[in-house]
């Protein structure tokens, strides 16, 4: 009776220990915020730049599980992201500090441009930025290296 409790017990843990490290890739809906919604657009000496690839990727340092979507510049340069969420059952019950490393790659003519460099440090929807949206404007002739003021580093510049 003893083995057959205890390997029902080990069966349960198990599954509790793999429905907890399990993660729900959740673009919108449930889950926490790992990368908020971002509208920019890409230029090249202030001209809008079409069909450009633009990679947006983000590591939850929680499981070093790696996101990444694409989007393409349209006519006008413009670029859109939704915002990106994440489930897991972890995260839920274990309280912790969220360390979410967020990067926005612009790939044009056979050269990576890194647009947006940031270390996010919380769930909130606008986090990044303390609460303003991520509307941004990037001029690949710009110097990389640009500080927006929360240690988030790149090329871009964000919109007023």
């Amino acid at each position: 009776m003893h083995i057959r409790k205890s390997f029902i017990v080990s069966i349960y843990l198990s599954v509790f220990l793999f429905i907890s490290a399990m993660e729900v890739n959740a673009m919108s809906g449930l889950g926490k915020v790992m990368f908020s919604a971002v509208q920019g657009v890409v230029l090249k000496d202030g001209k809008p730049l079409p069909g450009v690839k633009v990679v947006r990727t983000f590591n939850w340092a929680w499981n070093d599980a790696t996101q990444k979507d694409e989007a393409t510049t349209d006519t006008n340069g413009k670029f859109r992201f939704e915002t990106a969420k994440r489930l897991s059952l972890i995260t839920s019950i274990f309280p912790h500090e969220p360390v979410i490393d967020q990067e926005i790659i612009i790939h044009y003519e056979n050269k990576q441009y890194t647009a947006w460099f940031f270390a996010k440090r919380n769930y909130e929807e606008n986090g990044e930025l303390s609460g303003k949206k991520i509307s941004i404007k990037c001029d690949i002739n710009t110097p990389e290296g640009y500080n927006l003021g929360n240690k988030v580093w790149g090329i871009c510049t964000p919109n007023q």
